[in-house]
């Protein structure tokens, strides 16, 4: 990344295809219930998550219906800027229930499709918000295909024409897209995805996964972060192997350690922290992040006070996974 990167004082742009509205319904102690209207999709969570730590992001992604209207109500009260790209198709929407300890789907709704006017307003949107940020944050359709390879690879391309620094949450097509288009600064994948995407055929196989890594550095990745249940594995294009093990703490919810680490990843490429920093301050992210109801949510001093229990070292190729 170059000195005339984006700054902590300035905003970075969360670019997010799939933005939902969310019902949650807990049970409470007396036994009644509660019910929980929140904004939700990846991005949502990411620049949620980016705000706790102490950044400013700024979300765009597109927004039509009922559904639409909610979303746009409830993202002021989490305190998110939000960008919309207005569709005349509805916003995707669930309702979760989690009165008996574990998420169970009651309904969903998925995004509509965007016509090809409406594609053409948000794409215009996430360059123009990018590029005044000077840092990106590009992650997935929930669907996979919602706005189709093409507009990856044409972001890809302009984000880095315009010098824009690229943190992406992608896999499968649409990060081979991305990736066919321009360079990457950083990379979050899962290794689940890895394996979903048919990269990856062994989940603790760590030789693997550096390989693959390595293949995505030298397509223009300059530094892949990859996550599994027990910690993160990095890689970079110079070469730097690393992985970092979190302590495990008990999860309420295991969903969003994911996002929290991207958020966290790049919050600490707009500080210019070095690699150790980096690491443990995503792994942290992670790990707070599952201790609390809620996604995204987890407090920047909470995950400052683990991150100094996140085991760290260095690794050759040919070393095993820690643990």
């Amino acid at each position: 990344m170059s000195d005339s990167g984006p700054r902590l004082d300035e905003r970075v742009c969360v670019f997010g295809p799939t933005l939902c509205a969310t019902v949650t319904i807990e049970g409470t102690a007396g036994g009644a219930s509660a019910v929980h209207f929140h904004p939700g999709g990846q991005a949502f969570w990411i620049a949620r998550a980016i705000n706790r730590l102490g950044a400013r992001s700024v979300l765009v992604g597109p927004i039509g219906g009922e559904s639409g209207v909610v979303l746009s109500s409830l993202m002021s009260t989490w305190d998110v800027d939000l960008i919309a790209a207005r569709t005349s198709d509805e916003s995707a929407a669930y309702v979760h229930d989690r009165r008996g300890g574990r998420r169970r789907e009651v309904a969903s709704s998925p995004g509509g499709t965007l016509s090809r006017h409406e594609i053409d307003d948000l794409y215009g949107r996430v360059i123009e918000t990018g590029a005044a940020a000077g840092c990106c944050v590009v992650t997935g359709s929930a669907s996979g295909d919602a706005l189709g390879d093409d507009f990856y690879r044409r972001l890809g391309h302009d984000l880095h024409a315009l010098g824009v620094v690229v943190v992406a949450d992608l896999h499968g097509p649409e990060l081979d897209a991305f990736v066919d288009g321009g360079a990457i600064d950083v990379l979050k994948v899962s290794h689940d995805d890895l394996i979903d995407d048919g990269r990856l055929s062994e989940q603790h196989d760590v030789d693997a996964r550096i390989e693959v890594a390595r293949q995505l550095c030298g397509r223009g990745v300059s530094t892949a972060v990859v996550s599994d249940p027990v910690g993160a594995l990095l890689v970079r294009d110079s070469g730097d192997i690393w992985y970092a093990e979190p302590p495990l703490l008990e999860p309420v919810d295991h969903r969003g350690a994911g996002d929290a680490m991207t958020a966290a990843l790049c919050v600490s490429t707009c500080r210019r922290d070095d690699v150790s920093t980096m690491l443990r301050l995503a792994c942290a992210a992670g790990a707070a992040t599952v201790t609390r109801h809620g996604l995204g949510n987890a407090e920047a001093r909470v995950i400052d006070s683990i991150a100094d229990s996140v085991a760290l070292r260095r690794l050759a190729h040919s070393d095993c996974a820690p643990g």
